[in-house]
């Protein structure tokens, strides 16, 4: 089970972007063990190697570091996937009426998703 006190992060010191680690306690951003990653997104591609990295490590007690500026986690990310509602009448002309949900907006619905 993940550790929930602390999670990774995209911080910013200066000009350069990088993978860090965001305490949950204090609100603290700690560097992330070895070689960095320009960002979350650069670091999830290399799970495997990062997931051994940071395997039974604790940034409890590391030092925050200095004048780093949190940044959206998951920047400039390869691929958007949206599903609006203004998407209904597109999904009609494909022959998918049927999944179009009838709620009102913001309700959920219990319609699978099309195929």
């Amino acid at each position: 089970m993940a550790d929930p006190s602390w999670g990774l992060c995209t911080y910013r010191v200066a000009d350069t972007e990088t993978l860090g680690a965001l305490r949950h306690a204090d609100g603290a951003v700690v560097a992330v063990p070895g070689p960095g990653y320009p960002g979350l997104i650069a670091a999830v591609a290399e799970r495997d190697e990062l997931e051994q990295r940071l395997a039974g490590w604790d940034p409890a007690e590391l030092p925050a570091v200095p004048d780093a500026v949190l940044l959206a986690p998951l920047r400039y990310p390869r691929k958007l996937i949206c599903a609006g509602v203004n998407y209904g009448s597109h999904m009609a002309e494909m022959g998918w009426a049927r999944w179009i949900p009838t709620g009102r907006r913001g309700s959920s619905s219990s319609r699978p998703a099309p195929p």
